[in-house]
């Protein structure tokens, strides 16, 4: 008879279970390395939705006419106690343009540093470089705001009075109706679902 040599079949196993162990954690080191990767990228996707929904909440605060809590961001002295105040109008609008024109401007490097961070993390490039290039369509369109706030603000100067400086209501305020059309707001909300819709793979986690 032929006897068993248990000490190499206990170390043939031993030898199974290892390799079997070893193959396991490279695939569960896979699986969690590809769960990480997609949980970022869910993660900084969202991060550049609220950047951009947080824009659009600066350009609304712009073409609103009416005095805003942030406003404040910039003081405004008050009229002269001993008269009338001819600039005190101007400086008011002023100070409250200057205020939400910096929050555009504010807004806008967040979304600056977060298409960086795209191209730092996300390994496809041309698809960050569309993303970014969807992002930069808001802000000619905050610019339009922008100068034509300008231009209101200069139509307040007494010193410009004879000049008769335009501005643009359509673009410069929301209309106070829903009901009305508002062009420079649908145009606005259309390049936010269109990335919405480049970044709606990423919020999958596909």
């Amino acid at each position: 008879m032929c006897a068993i040599d248990w000490g190499f079949v206990a170390a043939w196993v031993g030898a199974l279970a290892t390799a079997g162990l070893l193959i396991a954690a490279i695939y569960g080191l896979g699986v969690w390395k590809s769960q990480f990767i997609k949980t970022r990228d869910h993660d900084l996707a969202l991060r550049i939705l609220h950047a951009i929904s947080n824009s659009h909440i600066v350009f609304d605060e712009l073409r609103t006419p009416y005095a805003l809590f942030s406003d404040s961001d910039v003081q405004v002295e008050p009229p002269e106690g001993d008269g009338p105040d001819p600039l005190y109008e101007y400086r008011k609008m002023f100070a409250r343009y200057k205020a939400r024109s910096m929050h555009v401007f504010a807004v806008r490097k967040e979304r600056t540093a977060l298409i960086l961070e795209a191209l730092e993390l996300w390994e496809d490039g041309d698809y960050v470089v569309r993303l970014g290039e969807l992002i930069n369509l808001l802000a000619p369109m905050e610019d339009s705001v922008l100068a034509e706030a300008e231009n209101y603000v200069d139509s307040l100067r007494p010193d410009l009075e004879d000049v008769a400086v335009e501005f643009d209501r359509n673009i410069l305020y929301s209309p106070l109706d829903a009901e009305t059309p508002d062009p420079t707001n649908d145009a606005y909300q259309t390049a936010k679902t269109n990335i919405l819709n480049h970044l709606r793979p990423k919020i999958r986690m596909e």
